[in-house]
């Protein structure tokens, strides 16, 4: 279960680094309010999914 969830998180964090990116690329110059809004959700988003990303680590070594 842990594994899924680990790639399952990197997925949606690639998807959203792809959003943010085009975002930054393409659209900054025409970001109203709601457009920074929604920019900023999305990178609070991708820090979260990176910390449920860093937990969930399966690949982890562990001390015997």
């Amino acid at each position: 279960m842990k594994k899924t969830i680990f790639f399952t998180s990197i997925v949606i964090a690639l998807y959203l680094l792809y959003i943010i990116a085009d975002i930054v690329i393409f659209q900054w110059n025409s970001l109203n309010s709601y457009g920074n809004g929604f920019l900023v959700g999305k990178v609070i988003l991708l820090i979260v999914l990176g910390f449920v990303t860093y937990k969930n680590f399966p690949y982890k070594n562990k001390a015997v």
